[in-house]
């Protein structure tokens, strides 16, 4: 019997690459700091994830639960997780460090964070 594709076992394709996996996995020093920093609780998971090709990786996250936002200075609340925002976008060759990121609530002073940064239209160009 042939070995089927995920594709042709209908199940829907991961749009994580083993590219990205290995960038998240080496920021995870870096955001179990950040969430510290921030006086959160860092709560790590690992899993395996199976690319398109069939391949496995493995993932380890860090959710941060609890601390105060480092832009309001306000605390998150319990059902609220606090996320790591780079002052430098990743675009610009930023990237996630202690020095290039705060821990901020997703809504609204992530958004915020991010409006206030430059952005071009096709009106620049």
């Amino acid at each position: 019997m042939l070995k089927r594709t995920p594709l042709e076992r209908r199940s829907r394709p991961n749009p994580m690459s083993a590219k990205k996996i290995g960038q998240i996995n080496a920021e995870y020093d870096d955001r179990i700091k950040l969430c510290l920093r921030c006086g959160g609780n860092p709560v790590t998971k690992t899993r395996w994830i199976r690319l398109n090709n069939g391949e496995r990786c493995h993932l380890k996250t860090v959710t941060c639960i609890g601390g105060f936002c480092e832009i309001c200075g306000k605390p998150a609340y319990p059902n609220q997780n606090l996320h790591p925002h780079e002052r430098k976008p990743r675009s610009s060759g930023g990237r996630l460090s202690l020095e290039n990121s705060v821990m901020c609530h997703d809504h609204p002073c992530h958004s915020i964070e991010q409006n206030n940064n430059v952005k071009w239209s096709r009106n620049d160009v």
